[in-house]
């Protein structure tokens, strides 16, 4: 899954190992590695202005994310199946 903001020129894009990465396209350079889920990232969104995304995971989590630190800051777990 991936989210673009494009007038700033970032990325943020979900993997199948699970990591997220966000990076500056215009300079060609990776920002962060978000690290957490265990499985497939399925979805991400983002508020490119609050500097926050949401991803949701085949490990059945919903994980919010500072952008601008590069961390996870909450896990939404107890979902019975896969998130999306």
């Amino acid at each position: 899954s991936i989210t673009v903001d494009w007038s700033a020129g970032h990325v943020l894009m979900g993997t199948l190992e699970g990591t997220l990465y966000l990076g500056d396209f215009l300079q060609g350079k990776k920002l962060h590695s978000l690290r957490g889920h265990r499985s497939c990232v399925d979805s991400v969104a983002a508020n490119w202005t609050a500097k926050r995304a949401v991803s949701a995971s085949r490990d059945r989590t919903l994980r919010q994310w500072d952008l601008e630190r590069g961390r996870c800051i909450r896990v939404f777990r107890g979902h019975a199946g896969t998130v999306q």
